[in-house]
């Protein structure tokens, strides 16, 4: 059972410096945020309990602590030379990050 989020692109890892206890983790397309800031995300989750430190995660994979904003949601596949952005949360602290996919070889 392969994940459909990492078929038609290399997987993305997202890695923390200092590790930390995400509360919410959220993937939208760059423009479709920057047109509507209430944009749907392509792979969403939130805390479910007490969150677990972690230095690293794999978009559209589990994440301990953390649950799909929306039961039962998976991550949507991501698309080869689109910008997306990352934003965690982490308590009080907010971050964001764009990255782009490139398809796999």
């Amino acid at each position: 059972n392969k994940n459909p989020a990492a078929a038609a692109t290399v997987p993305i890892t997202f890695s923390l410096e200092p590790q930390c206890e995400p509360t919410e983790i959220k993937v939208v397309p760059l423009a479709a945020w920057q047109a509507n800031p209430n944009a749907l995300p392509v792979w969403h989750l939130v805390a479910d309990s007490d969150s677990v430190p972690i230095k690293f995660f794999v978009y559209g994979q589990p994440v301990q602590g953390l649950k799909p904003e929306v039961p039962g949601e998976h991550a949507e596949p991501l698309q080869p030379d689109v910008t997306y952005r990352l934003f965690i949360t982490a308590g009080f602290a907010k971050g964001q990050h764009d990255f782009e996919v490139k398809a796999a070889d």
